[in-house]
Protein backbone atom coordinates (compact mmCIF):
# COMPACT_ATOMS: atom_id res chain seq x y z
CA UNK A 1 0.00 0.00 0.00
CA UNK A 2 0.84 3.74 -0.74
CA UNK A 3 1.16 6.49 2.14
CA UNK A 4 -1.00 9.08 1.64
CA UNK A 5 2.30 11.51 1.05
CA UNK A 6 3.07 9.59 -1.70
CA UNK A 7 0.36 9.27 -4.49
CA UNK A 8 2.23 7.30 -7.19
CA UNK A 9 6.15 7.21 -5.43
CA UNK A 10 6.93 4.55 -3.26
CA UNK A 11 7.13 5.13 0.34
CA UNK A 12 9.61 3.19 2.12
CA UNK A 13 9.32 1.34 5.51
CA UNK A 14 13.09 0.75 7.13
CA UNK A 15 12.83 -2.02 9.64
CA UNK A 16 15.41 -2.30 12.39
CA UNK A 17 15.36 -5.03 15.17
CA UNK A 18 17.17 -4.07 18.14
CA UNK A 19 18.78 -5.00 21.43
CA UNK A 20 21.11 -3.31 23.40
CA UNK A 21 23.04 -1.07 20.85
CA UNK A 22 24.12 1.47 22.82
CA UNK A 23 26.94 2.01 21.10
CA UNK A 24 26.10 1.50 17.32
CA UNK A 25 22.67 3.04 17.41
CA UNK A 26 23.51 6.83 16.81
CA UNK A 27 25.96 6.25 14.16
CA UNK A 28 23.24 3.99 12.76
CA UNK A 29 20.41 6.72 12.92
CA UNK A 30 22.31 9.48 11.28
CA UNK A 31 22.79 7.37 8.05
CA UNK A 32 19.38 6.38 8.10
CA UNK A 33 17.79 9.68 8.53
CA UNK A 34 20.64 11.19 5.87
CA UNK A 35 19.14 9.48 3.19
CA UNK A 36 18.43 11.51 0.32
CA UNK A 37 16.38 11.36 -3.10
CA UNK A 38 13.48 9.66 -1.75
CA UNK A 39 10.22 11.93 -3.35
CA UNK A 40 7.84 9.25 -1.70
CA UNK A 41 9.21 9.91 1.81
CA UNK A 42 9.78 7.11 4.35
CA UNK A 43 9.22 6.27 7.73
CA UNK A 44 12.15 4.15 10.30
CA UNK A 45 10.44 1.66 12.63
CA UNK A 46 13.15 0.16 15.28
CA UNK A 47 11.28 -3.19 17.31
CA UNK A 48 13.65 -2.61 20.64
CA UNK A 49 13.67 -6.21 22.35
CA UNK A 50 13.65 -4.07 25.73
CA UNK A 51 17.26 -3.21 26.07
CA UNK A 52 18.61 -3.04 29.27
CA UNK A 53 21.05 -0.31 27.97
CA UNK A 54 20.79 3.26 26.93
CA UNK A 55 19.51 2.09 23.74
CA UNK A 56 15.75 3.01 24.25
CA UNK A 57 17.42 6.48 26.17
CA UNK A 58 18.56 7.59 22.43
CA UNK A 59 16.06 6.02 20.52
CA UNK A 60 13.53 8.10 22.41
CA UNK A 61 15.88 11.59 21.75
CA UNK A 62 15.99 10.82 17.80
CA UNK A 63 12.21 10.37 18.29
CA UNK A 64 11.60 13.75 19.48
CA UNK A 65 13.78 15.51 16.93
CA UNK A 66 12.89 12.69 14.37
CA UNK A 67 8.72 12.35 13.48
CA UNK A 68 9.64 9.60 10.82
CA UNK A 69 10.88 7.13 13.70
CA UNK A 70 8.28 4.96 15.35
CA UNK A 71 9.96 2.54 18.57
CA UNK A 72 7.76 -0.58 19.00
CA UNK A 73 8.23 -2.78 21.38
CA UNK A 74 9.35 -6.33 20.67
CA UNK A 75 8.83 -8.62 23.92
CA UNK A 76 10.25 -11.67 22.37
CA UNK A 77 13.39 -9.97 22.16
CA UNK A 78 14.29 -11.99 18.91
CA UNK A 79 15.33 -10.68 15.76
CA UNK A 80 12.75 -12.47 13.86
CA UNK A 81 9.89 -11.03 16.41
CA UNK A 82 10.97 -8.02 16.02
CA UNK A 83 10.94 -7.92 12.17
CA UNK A 84 7.87 -9.39 11.86
CA UNK A 85 6.47 -6.68 14.54
CA UNK A 86 8.16 -4.17 12.31
CA UNK A 87 6.37 -5.72 8.92
CA UNK A 88 3.16 -5.37 10.68
CA UNK A 89 3.75 -1.78 11.51
CA UNK A 90 4.87 -0.56 8.16
CA UNK A 91 2.81 1.44 6.08
CA UNK A 92 5.39 1.78 2.88
CA UNK A 93 5.14 0.14 -0.14
CA UNK A 94 8.51 -1.16 -0.20
CA UNK A 95 9.96 -3.03 3.16
CA UNK A 96 14.00 -1.84 3.50
CA UNK A 97 15.73 -4.18 6.12
CA UNK A 98 18.45 -2.44 8.12
CA UNK A 99 20.66 -2.89 10.75
CA UNK A 100 22.36 -1.40 13.33
CA UNK A 101 25.85 -2.17 13.04
CA UNK A 102 25.89 -0.91 9.75
CA UNK A 103 26.35 2.82 8.47
CA UNK A 104 24.65 3.87 4.97
CA UNK A 105 25.72 5.59 2.07
CA UNK A 106 23.16 8.29 1.98
CA UNK A 107 21.94 7.47 -1.29
CA UNK A 108 21.19 3.67 -0.56
CA UNK A 109 17.43 3.28 -0.18
CA UNK A 110 17.40 5.71 -3.41
CA UNK A 111 19.63 3.51 -4.71
CA UNK A 112 17.60 0.18 -4.06
CA UNK A 113 14.49 1.80 -5.45
CA UNK A 114 16.20 2.44 -8.87
CA UNK A 115 17.88 -1.27 -8.19
CA UNK A 116 13.71 -2.80 -8.05
CA UNK A 117 12.90 -0.28 -10.63
CA UNK A 118 15.35 -1.33 -13.12
CA UNK A 119 15.50 -5.05 -12.19
CA UNK A 120 11.95 -6.09 -11.63
CA UNK A 121 13.67 -8.15 -8.92
CA UNK A 122 11.39 -8.79 -5.61
CA UNK A 123 14.69 -8.08 -3.31
CA UNK A 124 17.67 -5.92 -3.68
CA UNK A 125 20.32 -4.68 -1.69
CA UNK A 126 24.05 -3.42 -1.82
CA UNK A 127 27.28 -5.08 -0.82
CA UNK A 128 28.39 -5.64 2.62
CA UNK A 129 31.35 -4.05 3.59
CA UNK A 130 33.32 -4.17 6.53
CA UNK A 131 35.02 -1.61 8.39
CA UNK A 132 37.67 -2.58 10.82
CA UNK A 133 39.92 -1.17 13.07
CA UNK A 134 42.96 -3.45 14.48
CA UNK A 135 45.07 -6.58 13.57
CA UNK A 136 41.99 -9.00 14.26
CA UNK A 137 39.10 -6.66 12.88
CA UNK A 138 41.18 -6.46 9.60
CA UNK A 139 42.13 -10.35 9.67
CA UNK A 140 38.09 -11.24 10.03
CA UNK A 141 37.34 -8.83 7.16
CA UNK A 142 39.65 -10.09 5.16
CA UNK A 143 37.88 -13.57 5.45
CA UNK A 144 34.35 -11.80 5.35
CA UNK A 145 35.61 -10.63 2.21
CA UNK A 146 37.49 -13.67 0.84
CA UNK A 147 35.81 -15.93 -1.76
CA UNK A 148 37.71 -19.11 0.11
CA UNK A 149 35.75 -18.69 3.66
CA UNK A 150 32.26 -17.28 1.69
CA UNK A 151 32.09 -19.49 -0.83
CA UNK A 152 29.49 -18.68 -3.74
CA UNK A 153 27.81 -14.96 -1.67
CA UNK A 154 28.51 -12.69 -3.93
CA UNK A 155 26.73 -10.15 -1.82
CA UNK A 156 30.48 -9.80 0.10
CA UNK A 157 31.91 -8.96 -3.39
CA UNK A 158 32.02 -4.92 -3.72
CA UNK A 159 32.16 -4.90 -7.13
CA UNK A 160 29.87 -7.68 -7.97
CA UNK A 161 26.46 -6.50 -9.72
CA UNK A 162 23.79 -8.36 -10.83
CA UNK A 163 21.60 -11.79 -9.66
CA UNK A 164 21.79 -13.40 -6.52
CA UNK A 165 20.30 -17.52 -5.76
CA UNK A 166 19.93 -18.48 -2.47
Amino acid sequence: MNSPKSVGLPFVSVIVPCFNEEHHIGKFLDSVFAQTNLPGGYEVIVADGRSTDDSLAILNRFANRESRLRIIDNPERTVSFGLNRAVRAAMGSVIARMDVHSEYANDYLSECLAALEKSGADNVGGPARTKAVGYWQRANAAAYQSRFSVGGARFHDPSYEGFVTP
